[in-house]
């Protein structure tokens, strides 16, 4: 096998894929500074680049510069590379766990003529340390995937796995088969297999990298189209979305709250916009904090917002919708040295009384929360069907029930009581 394999080749061949690589991940970080994970990465290339170089001249370098300082550089390439996963996850690399590898070498390098002349405790040092770096890319590829999803995080904990295990394999075998010196040149058996496996290390971390980015600053726009900016709620698109698709499973429960923040338009006019806004951040985070698993909270509009509750009875939804109430009855919301104080006015429809289309939900919810408005706010209601009674009493009360006509998707009940 080794006999088929071209070492110098692969060396070239790896210098030069690391080359391009570490020029590449440059010029991306010149023109785009939002991924700070990029420069860790590109300055590993460049080590990368570097440690292969120099090692490809230990037959006519001393052994200092083609395996010392060779192999240190390598080491600092992993080390790099596993800053750049430690930066993309948001997280600041230590310095000390960067420098700790190549500095573990150097060490034991310039300090042991044991370790300098014997060959298989380098390959046994050299390996240990390959495989906890690895290791640490997998653990931090795996923490990725569990908070972002981004498909390439699983491609990277197999690959570094794979890597890592490789390593790890090479410390038995680099016992039981002894590589040998042979006029300067180590000859191994096996060595070809493992320079074989760093080239493509190299060109499958170039694809990891660059995936990476790709999937990150995708799912950045997909979250300015899903996330509103102000409140860090849904939007209404992709509430509307999310709830419709939760519908559709045909689920014999589930419960849609339209929520509005009373008297809005006076705290606007007290306080100016940014008390306003002030006032809507903090809701938001209010209810965001408080949300249980599979609810959907979105902003609908302005000051109004939807909550989605699946599965949900009518006395559940009911006593998780009342508890939000209160706790914003009782929020002081500081703003210039002001408090100000907000209530909330709900309007809840369930599927057993408004059917699964999200059009005549989100109707039912919107006219309970306008009976809620009436009846003094500060309050909630569930609809009912004797809703569509009591509009037809009040005739052209429009206030009654609320500007149905004029809002995207509250047609579907409204339209019916009219034409009744």
């Amino acid at each position: 096998m080794n006999a088929l394999i071209s070492v110098p080749t692969i060396l070239i061949c790896t210098a030069i894929t690391m080359l391009m690589v570490a020029a590449a991940l440059t010029l991306h970080r010149l023109f785009d500074r939002r991924e700070p994970a990029t420069t860790w990465w590109a300055a590993g290339m460049w080590a990368g680049f570097l440690g292969v170089s120099f090692g490809a001249t230990r037959l006519i370098m001393p052994a200092w510069f083609g395996i010392g300082l060779s192999n240190g550089l390598i080491l600092l390439c992993m080390s790099f590379v596993a800053a750049g996963f430690t930066a993309f996850a948001g997280a600041r690399p230590s310095r000390i766990g960067i420098a700790m590898g190549p500095a573990v070498w150097v060490a034991l390098y310039a300090g042991s003529e044991v370790f300098r002349e014997e060959i298989t405790y380098r390959i046994v040092a050299l390996s240990m340390l390959m495989a906890i770096y690895s290791a640490l890319m997998v653990r931090r590829a795996w923490d990725g995937w569990k908070s972002e999803h981004l498909p390439t995080f699983m491609a990277t904990a197999l690959i570094y796995g794979a890597h890592g295990l490789m390593y790890l394999v090479r410390i038995p075998v680099s016992l039981l088969y002894p590589a040998k010196n042979v006029d300067g040149q180590i000859i191994a058996s096996w060595g070809g297999i493992f320079f074989l496996e760093g080239f493509t290390l190299t060109v499958m971390s170039a694809f990891v990298f660059l995936s990476l980015i790709k999937e990150r600053a995708e799912r950045r726009y997909r979250l300015a189209a899903e996330i509103d900016g102000l409140t860090l709620a849904a939007t209404r698109r992709f509430f509307v979305s999310e709830t419709t698709d939760l519908l559709a499973h045909k689920k014999a429960r589930g419960v849609l709250a339209v929520i509005d923040l009373d008297h809005f338009k006076s705290i606007n006019d007290s306080f100016g916009h940014m008390g306003g806004d002030r006032v809507l951040q903090t809701f938001g985070a209010y209810v965001a904090d408080r949300l249980e698993p599979r609810m959907v909270f979105g902003r609908l509009g302005g000051e109004e917002f939807g909550i989605f509750m699946p599965d949900f009875t009518d006395r559940q939804a009911g006593e998780f919708l009342e508890t939000i109430r209160t706790g914003v009855e009782a929020l002081e919301i500081p703003f210039m040295g002001n408090p100000i104080r907000i209530t909330i006015s709900i309007g809840v429809a369930s599927v057993r009384d408004a059917g699964l289309d999200f059009d005549h939900l989100m109707a039912a919810a919107d006219s309970a929360l306008y009976i809620a408005k009436d009846d003094g706010r500060n309050r909630l209601r569930f609809f009912s069907l004797a809703m569509r009674m009591h509009r037809i009493v009040e005739g052209d009360q429009e206030s009654r029930v609320g500007l149905a006509d004029s809002r995207l998707s509250r047609t579907g009940i409204r339209i019916q009581v009219k034409r009744a």
